[in-house]
């Protein structure tokens, strides 16, 4: 339970209002689909799905 006063109006829907605007895990929150908080634009935002290719050592994107 939280009083009114512990509440922060941020700046992003991705900053916790009851965390001083700290930024939130987008795993739970986005359930996968959003896993990766860009602090310029202060969202989650998605990360790109990685090919593989078994002939080379890293994958490409």
């Amino acid at each position: 339970y939280y009083q009114a006063f512990d509440v922060t109006k941020c700046s992003t829907v991705d900053l916790d209002s009851l965390d001083k605007c700290h930024p939130i895990n987008c795993q739970i929150k986005y359930n996968g689909k959003r896993n990766f908080f860009n602090r310029r634009q202060q969202r989650c935002q998605p990360v790109p799905v990685c090919f593989a290719d078994l002939s080379r050592e890293l994958p490409d994107v």
